[in-house]
């Protein structure tokens, strides 16, 4: 597969994780780690859902 390198600037990061998980392709979140934090925040919150029947 072929990698792109994207730079964003955004004044706010909550709308990111939503973005980067629906785009249901492996990323690399190099900065910033709040970006990161969110992003797995995200990924745990979406996992405990998906266990509650």
């Amino acid at each position: 597969e072929r990698w792109l390198r994207v730079e964003l600037r955004a004044e706010r990061l909550d709308w990111l994780p939503p973005v980067l998980a629906s785009l249901d392709r492996p990323f690399v979140i190099e900065r910033p780690a709040e970006l990161r934090d969110r992003v797995t925040a995200l990924a745990d919150r979406l996992a405990s859902y998906a266990r509650q029947a």
